[in-house]
């Protein structure tokens, strides 16, 4: 698995312009994207990290081996939900454009496949990092799934920034 630099813009005390803080968000808006060249392929993840007003916290892009493209979106949740921990131990909400996964996420539809039982069961144990967790459902077009895709993309090909 190769990992890529935890892409964020620290805020700074207007104080102590030397130091940086980090900030502990109410609340945070967690983009997530997965993506799979053939199914199963080469895959990678690709998360934002907002906070609830839409200003920019973090970026996080990875590979993550040879998988399917729903196991790349359960694996780019339980990712979210991991990273996320250091911005925010309150609310998160985590956006996704695979319908399947929200759902199945929301107890709405059913796990047929043993494996994304055992993913779920992960992202179930990482929820208690946070008081409450809310899984939305978004299309492809969004500004911020967009960004997401872009990071999977970007892991794909090696563009990795530090």
């Amino acid at each position: 698995m190769l990992l890529t630099g935890f892409n964020r813009k620290p805020k700074v005390n207007n104080l102590i312009s030397h130091l940086f803080i980090m900030v502990d968000y109410i609340e945070i808006h967690v983009y997530t994207d997965g993506a799979s060249r053939k199914n199963p392929g080469p895959s990678a993840i690709g998360i934002v990290f907002l906070d609830a007003r839409g200003n920019f916290i973090a970026e996080h892009k990875e590979c993550v081996g040879i998988t399917t493209n729903n196991r790349a979106e359960y694996l780019a949740v339980i990712r979210a939900l991991e990273l996320g921990t250091e911005y925010c131990r309150d609310k998160v909400s985590i956006f996704s454009d695979s319908e399947i996964v929200i759902n199945q996420l929301n107890g709405t539809y059913a796990i047929k496949v043993k494996e994304l039982r055992e993913l779920f069961k992960r992202i179930k144990s990482n929820e208690q990092f946070y008081q409450e967790v809310v899984y939305n459902w978004v299309s492809k077009k969004n500004k911020n799934i967009i960004k997401a895709d872009t990071l999977c993309n970007q892991a794909l090909d090696g563009e990795y920034t530090k």
